[in-house]
């Protein structure tokens, strides 16, 4: 090696530490740019358990109403669907809420889903979408998942992070078992800002 460094001329070492330090160069930005993506994702990914965990709280209230014998059951699970129906994060992500069968129980954005099950339901990666957010609700009470699904009046799907929260106080009964936001994403894959929320 050292011979052939020395059998080199002045300019092609030139143009050899050259290479080397824009290829050194391209090696660091590529690691940089990826650990800022990951640290923006976790970021976003945050801030989306944050938004379900708030709209948690609704749910939370309206248990407490039902368990101090202010509402029944199917007054209060009533009661905070509407308040949830309602609920908007950086104006156009929203909450869903869907059973562990999975059946869709309301889903602001396509009202169509209500009443569905969606067991079959796969992005177009094959991705059993709603089975797997069953499977986290279950094993771990909640946690994020990434997906592919079209926005609100479009077709094409975008890629799309979704953080899912089992309400617990509820789960077994007839209506709403696990909450479930799902954190909508732009176009750009795993930026997002929170949706919906499931039983």
């Amino acid at each position: 090696m050292m011979n052939s460094l020395r059998k080199m001329s002045i300019s092609q070492r030139l143009w050899l530490i050259l290479i080397v330090a824009v290829l050194t160069l391209v090696t660091l930005g590529v690691m940089m740019l990826k650990q800022i993506h990951g640290d923006l994702y976790l970021a976003k990914a945050q801030k989306t358990q944050h938004v379900v965990q708030t709209a948690a709280g609704v749910l939370n209230y309206y248990q407490g109403l039902e368990a101090a014998g202010s509402l029944t059951r199917d007054q209060a699970q009533k009661q905070a669907l509407q308040v949830i129906r309602g609920l908007r994060y950086n104006q156009n992500d929203y909450f869903w809420i869907n059973d562990l069968t999975p059946v869709m129980i309301m889903h602001p954005a396509n009202p169509k889903l209500d009443g569905q099950n969606l067991a079959a339901v796969k992005d177009p990666d094959g991705f059993e979408v709603f089975n797997e957010m069953v499977t986290l609700a279950k094993a771990k009470g909640g946690g994020m998942v990434d997906y592919r699904w079209p926005k609100p009046g479009a077709e094409q799907p975008v890629q799309k992070t979704s953080y899912i929260q089992l309400f617990q106080p509820w789960a077994g009964s007839s209506a709403p078992e696990s909450i479930s936001t799902t954190c909508r994403t732009s176009s750009t894959p795993r930026y997002c800002a929170p949706p919906p929320s499931a039983w």
